[in-house]
């Protein structure tokens, strides 16, 4: 008996948990602090009537503008977390191991892992699937200086978050890492 008490108590916990990470979404931690000891940081979090707003914002003959609202119909919720720092290592690995966790479920597969030993860098690009449907993305970007995670919920264009680098938050590096693991995926 007792041992199924703890079964169920198990369940209970990592129920959410799991709900959580079926549609793509991460729980992100408090990032009040980190941003207070960055030297330039930015937070987007979007979704529902924002990212409809948004979608109606902006030129549509301009191609730049056509790919990103092509990009944010499918989304429901868009997660970006950029921290620039003035010294190294200026952030706790403990957060970032805490959502690198998080994407060891089953429907969460990494399609890109880069480190670069000379910069002191990693990426990891982790998409969430439910069958043959993608429903979240998940990007970790570290450095000795720089932290960003990106988390975008919903039906997910690689192709076309690809051709967005440099735009809404995604760095050129960034987008060239997600590109390269649509092709990867694709193999």
């Amino acid at each position: 008996m007792n041992r199924a008490k703890q079964l169920l108590a198990l369940a209970v916990v990592a129920l959410p948990l799991s709900v959580v990470a079926q549609d793509g979404r991460l729980k992100l931690p408090d990032f009040s602090a980190l941003a207070a000891r960055a030297s330039d940081h930015t937070d987007v979090s979007l979704n529902g009537i924002l990212l409809n707003l948004i979608n109606h914002i902006g030129d549509e003959k301009n191609p730049d503008t056509a790919q990103a609202h092509k990009l944010i119909a499918g989304l429901k919720n868009i997660e970006i977390h950029t921290y620039e720092f003035s010294a190294d290592d200026a952030y706790s690995t403990s957060d970032v191991d805490k959502i690198r966790r998080q994407l060891q479920s089953p429907n969460w597969k990494r399609v890109v892992q880069t480190h670069d030993t000379q910069e002191r860098g990693d990426v990891d690009i982790y998409v969430s699937t439910d069958g043959q449907l993608t429903n979240g993305l998940a990007i970790i970007a570290a450095e000795p200086r720089e932290l960003t995670i990106i988390n975008l919920v919903g039906t997910i264009d690689l192709n076309g978050l690809a051709k967005l680098g440099g735009q809404v938050g995604i760095s050129k590096q960034v987008a060239a890492a997600a590109d390269s693991g649509t092709k990867t995926a694709a193999d």
